[in-house]
C-alpha cells in the first residue's frame, strides 16, 4: 500500500510541475492566430502622390522605388486627364519590376477623342509580380504623347509574399 501511495504522490508531483510549467508558457495560438502569424511575415508597402503633375510628351519616370530581396506583387493606380481642355487625350504608362531579360511589368493606355471642347479622363491600373534575388527597382513611367495630360492620385501597393505561382488562363 505504501508503494502505491508513493507512486500516486510522484504522479501528482509531476502533474503539478507540468501544470506550473504550462502556466508560465505563452498560450498556444489558435489556427486563426497561426494564420495571422504567417500574415505578419508578409510585408505590405503603400506609396502615394496626389499631384496633379504634368506628364512629359515622350514619357518619363513618375515613380521609382527600391524593393528588398523577395517575391513581390505590385498594383498601380492613377488618374489621368487633360491639363488644358480641348483636343484628344492619349496617355500611356508602364510598370517595370527588375531589369534586363528577367524583368516583369505591365502597360496601360488611354485614348479619349474629345468632342465639344471637353476634357477626357481615365483611371489606369497595372499589376505585376516579380522575384528579386537582391534589392531591385520598381518604376512607373508615363507619357502624354503631346496631349497636355496630367496625373493625379498615384497609388502603388507592393506586397511581399512567400511565393509566386503564375498560372495561364
Amino acid at each position: 500500500m505504501r508503494k502505491r501511495l508513493v507512486t500516486v504522490g510522484a504522479v501528482l508531483a509531476l502533474v503539478g510541475i507540468a501544470g506550473a510549467w504550462a502556466a508560465t508558457r505563452p498560450a498556444k495560438a489558435s489556427t486563426d492566430a497561426d494564420s495571422s502569424a504567417a500574415a505578419a511575415a508578409t510585408v505590405n508597402r503603400f506609396y502615394f502622390h496626389d499631384g496633379p503633375e504634368a506628364l512629359a510628351d515622350g514619357g518619363s519616370t513618375i515613380a521609382s522605388i527600391v524593393l528588398p530581396k523577395g517575391n513581390w506583387v505590385v498594383t498601380v493606380k492613377l488618374w489621368v486627364d487633360k491639363a488644358v481642355p480641348g483636343g484628344d487625350l492619349f496617355t500611356s504608362c508602364s510598370l517595370g519590376l527588375g531589369s534586363g531579360s528577367g524583368a516583369d511589368g505591365d502597360n496601360a493606355a488611354y485614348l479619349a477623342p474629345t468632342t465639344g471642347g471637353g476634357a477626357g479622363a481615365a483611371v489606369l491600373t497595372m499589376s505585376a509580380s516579380h522575384r528579386f534575388s537582391s534589392a531591385g527597382s520598381l518604376t512607373v513611367s508615363c507619357g502624354d504623347n503631346g496631349t497636355n495630360a496630367q496625373y493625379h492620385q498615384l497609388r502603388i501597393q507592393a506586397v511581399k509574399v512567400g511565393s509566386i505561382v503564375r498560372t495561364p488562363i
